[in-house]
């Protein structure tokens, strides 16, 4: 039977696989410096990605 994993070693797992976080970076071998711009940029490209797909979902808002 498996010991229960604790809360922060199953945060730790999360933050490994997600791409917006430094400790994802850091888990693949970047500096600490590096890690945290990675993740700011990809942090950017999500935002503007979600911008531009709100806005082709609702449209420009005039008419043609």
């Amino acid at each position: 039977m498996t010991q229960p994993t604790s809360k922060c070693s199953r945060d730790n797992r999360a933050n490994q696989l997600n791409a917006i976080h430094p400790v994802y970076y850091r888990s693949r071998g970047a500096s600490s410096n590096e890690a945290q711009s990675r993740a700011e940029q990809r942090q950017s490209i999500l935002n503007k990605q979600a911008t531009k797909h709100r806005h082709d979902r609702h449209g420009s808002g005039g008419a043609e």
